[in-house]
C-alpha cells in the first residue's frame, strides 16, 4: 500500500495536533515495515529514521490558501492508496481516498472565540473535505456525536480511535532529573499545576478564581507566560506571589514537571479527548478534572470530578484532594492503572486497520 501522511504541522514546538501526528507516524513505522509511507513535511520536521519512509517537502504552510493547490498537485503525483490528514486540513479537489482525523469541532461550538476567517475556513474547506473523506477518525465517542451534529457526517463514517500517551510519560524516580527541572522552571517544593492554553473554553479564569477561594499556601503553577486577562485577574485578586506562570515547558521536561506537581487541575468546558489529564495520570499525579465532554470517557474513575461552570465546585475539588492524603494516593494508583489503556502502538494498529479496510474497498 502507498500511504501518504501530512506531517507539516510537526516541528520543534508541537501543539496537540502536531504531537498526535508525530506519535502516530512513529507508531505506524514501528509496527508496519510492509507498506510504503511518504510524509509531507515542513522545514522543521524532525529526523524519523525508517527504511520505508520517504519525505516530500511542501512550500505551503499548514492551514493556508496555497496548500489547497499544492496538496492536490502533490497527491496527483504520488497517487496514494490512502492519504491521511491528522487534522482538519485536506484538499477539496482530490482523487485519492482521504482519511481525516478531526479531534473536535470547538471552532464551530465556540464560534465567537475564532475569527471570521476561521469560520469561513471551516464552512468552505473543512466541511466539504470531511464529507468527501472515506473515513473520519476521532478520539472519543463524545467527539463522534459532535462531528455528526455540527458537520452533518454520517455516524457510520466516523471511527473512534483513542489517542495514546507517550512512553516518556511515566513516574520519574531520578532525583537529579527532578531537581534539574525544578531549578530550570523555578518550581516550588509543592504546587498545584495547570498545563494547556488560555482559550476561553479552557476556563482558566474560573480556575484562578477558585484558587483564590482556598486558604492553603501551596502555590499555583501554570504553563505559559499568561495573557493580559489572566495577569490582570491575578493582580486584582492580589495573588501575584502565589500564582506562577513558568513559560513554555519544553516537551522533554514535561513528564518531570507532572511528577513534581502535588495535584493537576483541568477545568475545561470542552475537550475532544483531553491529553494533559491523561499525561498527568500516567506520571502518577492526582488529577482534578471537569465532568464534561470527553473527559469522563477518557479518565474513567481515576480522577476527581468537578463542575467547570461552578467556581465553588472547582475550589472544593482542589481543596478535597489537597487535604486528603488517602484520596490522593488512591487517585495516583487508579490513574496509573487507567493510563495503561492508552498507547500510541494501540492507536497506530487501529489506524492501520482503517487504511487496510479502505484499500480493500
Amino acid at each position: 500500500m502507498n500511504i501518504v501522511l501530512d506531517g507539516r504541522m510537526i516541528g520543534e514546538k508541537m501543539h496537540g495536533i502536531a504531537r498526535y501526528a508525530y506519535n502516530l507516524i512513529k507508531g505506524l513505522l514501528n509496527i508496519d515495515q510492509k507498506n510504503k509511507y511518504t510524509v509531507l513535511i515542513g522545514k522543521d520536521f524532525p529526523d524519523i529514521l525508517s527504511n520505508n519512509l520517504e519525505r516530500r517537502a511542501l512550500r505551503s504552510k499548514w492551514i493556508s490558501i496555497s496548500e489547497q493547490w499544492e496538496l492536490s498537485k502533490v497527491l496527483r503525483e504520488l497517487k496514494p492508496d490512502v492519504y491521511h490528514t491528522p487534522s482538519f486540513v485536506a484538499p477539496i479537489f482530490n482523487v485519492s481516498p482521504i482519511v481525516m482525523t478531526i479531534h473536535d469541532v470547538n471552532h464551530m461550538v465556540f464560534r465567537n472565540e475564532y475569527s471570521v476567517l476561521h469560520r469561513l475556513y471551516y464552512k468552505f474547506i473543512v466541511k466539504p473535505s470531511a464529507k468527501k473523506s472515506a473515513k473520519i477518525l476521532t478520539g472519543s465517542k463524545f467527539s463522534k456525536k459532535e462531528i455528526n451534529k455540527y458537520l452533518d457526517i454520517s455516524i457510520d463514517k466516523i471511527k473512534v480511535i483513542y489517542n495514546g500517551c507517550g512512553e516518556e510519560f511515566r513516574p520519574v524516580e531520578d532525583f537529579e532529573e527532578l531537581t534539574r527541572v525544578r531549578k530550570k522552571y523555578g518550581l516550588p517544593e509543592a504546587f498545584i499545576l495547570y498545563v494547556g492554553n488560555y482559550k476561553p473554553h479552557k476556563n482558566v479564569s474560573s480556575l484562578l478564581k477558585a484558587y483564590n477561594k482556598l486558604t492553603c499556601e501551596i502555590p499555583f503553577v501554570l504553563s505559559g507566560k499568561g495573557n493580559k486577562e489572566l495577569l490582570g485577574l491575578t493582580k486584582r485578586l492580589r495573588m501575584e506571589e502565589k500564582v506562577i506562570f513558568i513559560g513554555e515547558i519544553q516537551d522533554s521536561d514535561l513528564p518531570a514537571v507532572y511528577n513534581c506537581a502535588t495535584l493537576f487541575v483541568f477545568p475545561s468546558f470542552y475537550e475532544g479527548f483531553g491529553l494533559p489529564p491523561l499525561e498527568a495520570m500516567t506520571c502518577g499525579c492526582p488529577v482534578v478534572v471537569s465532568n464534561t465532554s470527553s473527559l469522563p470517557e477518557v479518565c474513567g474513575n481515576a480522577v476527581y470530578y468537578i463542575d467547570p461552570y461552578s467556581v465553588d465546585s472547582i475550589a472544593q475539588g482542589i481543596y478535597k484532594v489537597l487535604i486528603d492524603g488517602n484520596l490522593r494516593k488512591n487517585l495516583m494508583q487508579k490513574g496509573l492503572e487507567r493510563a495503561k489503556m492508552f498507547s500510541w502502538e494501540k492507536t497506530a494498529n487501529e489506524v492501520l486497520k482503517v487504511f487496510e479496510e479502505i484499500r480493500r474497498e
